[in-house]
């Protein structure tokens, strides 16, 4: 990806190449059973958006917002401190997006405020564990998030486009090296990304992904808070 390219929701890292791993695969059918352990690794999920409708209604902003088109979300435009987000319609969001510097829906609960789109996540809700959260994303190309971790659990699932995830292990701060893992999600991918884990995303074309948070604790108080503002 282009370091030229212009980027949304913040600027990714910039490292000098490395050799990094190919991270393992689990089986969409044990996938609960290895988020349980209490040593995880970011994995793919093989098999977890079998049979999605999304896959095809998805492939596109449009496609997303087909038929939804007056529906309003919260999307995020610009970078640093420039950044803003406002209210617009998912209609404005797909038709900013061929443009390339459009409108960034970031981790919105779409699937709470349209549960209608439930119906082309497959099997996704039954893979991830029964308490996770679904949040969206969708954007141009280049909407990027910075390298960051989060307090929870994350299976996210590509739908449309494709968006290229580094991952660094645990640590007390922003790492400096090159990632662990760098892999690229093309629609029907999904990939573990364990609690703790450093991630910068960027993608590579006009993109719509679903994000599954959960945790393991059965009050579900990390996971609350975690998700109590998206």
């Amino acid at each position: 990806t282009s370091t030229a390219r212009r980027l949304v929701h913040g600027e990714p890292k910039v490292e000098p190449p490395g050799v990094v791993a190919a991270p393992g695969v689990v089986a969409a059918a044990a996938f609960r059973a290895y988020a349980a352990r209490k040593e995880r690794r970011p994995a793919r999920i093989n098999g977890a958006l079998a049979g999605a409708r999304g896959l095809a209604d998805w492939a596109t902003l449009a496609g997303l917002a087909r038929g939804r088109e007056d529906v309003f979300v919260p999307a995020e435009r610009g970078e640093g401190a420039a950044r803003r987000q406002e209210l617009v319609t998912l209609g404005a969001v797909a038709a900013a997006a061929s443009g390339g510097h459009g409108w960034y829906v970031a981790q919105h609960r779409l699937f709470d405020q349209a549960p209608d789109l439930r119906r082309g996540l497959g099997r996704l809700p039954d893979v991830a564990p029964p308490n996770a959260v679904m949040a969206a994303w969708a954007g141009p190309a280049g909407a990027a998030t910075p390298a960051h971790y989060d307090p929870v659990d994350n299976l996210v699932a590509q739908f449309g486009g494709t968006k290229r995830w580094r991952l660094w292990r645990p640590s007390d701060s922003v790492p400096a090296s090159p990632p662990e893992y760098d892999v690229v999600l093309r629609p029907g991918d999904a990939l573990f990304v364990p609690r703790g884990w450093w991630h910068e995303v960027v993608a590579e074309t006009e993109a719509v992904s679903v994000s599954c948070w959960f945790d393991g604790d059965d009050v579900g108080a990390e996971l609350a808070a975690f998700t109590v503002e998206r």
